[in-house]
């Protein structure tokens, strides 16, 4: 995904990269006044550097920019419209694969971000519930090739933190050790 910069204090959708073009219009109300934009969140490109703007910008990684728009999203709205039909074949196209592959894919993002502390366990687990209805759709109509056993380990680690014994923090017990030994497993090659 590229872009380039027009000027600074440019507004940029985070989602499809369509910047306003009047700077002192609002993301607000030109998104709701346009059917270009997605109507994601906006960055604000006013901090970058007139140094970096000179400069060609470095490629995101389409795959982190789709999960912080879902914690985004997660954060403003909480998990009962976390993901759509329409999100998840936005998620395939940008993995470029299978949905069972891009399952998997969002279960490696999910387990490396809780581990390295970038992502909070309840929206990892608030992912992966609503993820883990389409997985079941695909099982039912495809069979047990449809199921993808990374996710399934992923889900099971978050689905084991959500509830514990009175004094104990199921995070700290089971989660975090399950995601650690998969994060392992990730880098060693053997997961």
């Amino acid at each position: 995904m590229t872009f380039s910069f027009r000027m600074k204090g440019t507004l940029v959708c985070a989602d499809c990269w369509w910047s306003l073009a009047d700077p002192e219009e609002t993301y607000e109300t030109a998104a709701s006044s346009r059917s270009k934009c997605c109507r994601m969140a906006a960055y604000n490109l006013s901090s970058i550097t007139s140094k970096s703007r000179r400069m060609s910008p470095v490629p995101q990684d389409p795959q982190a920019d789709y999960i912080r728009q879902l914690q985004s999203r997660y954060e403003q709205t909480g998990p009962a419209s976390l993901l759509s039909a329409h999100d998840l074949e936005r998620w395939i196209e940008i993995v470029g694969s299978t949905r069972r592959e891009a399952y998997d894919a969002i279960a490696r993002q999910l387990a490396l971000g809780f581990h390295e502390d970038r992502l909070p366990f309840w929206f990892c687990d608030a992912v992966v519930i609503a993820v883990v209805g389409f997985v079941y759709d695909d099982f039912a109509s495809h069979g047990e090739d449809a199921w993808p056993r990374f996710f399934n380990e992923v889900y099971l680690a978050f689905d084991a933190g959500e509830v514990g014994r009175t004094g104990e923090d199921p995070v700290e017990k089971y989660t975090r050790p399950m995601v650690a030994k998969i994060v392992h497993e990730l880098e060693s090659g053997t997961g």
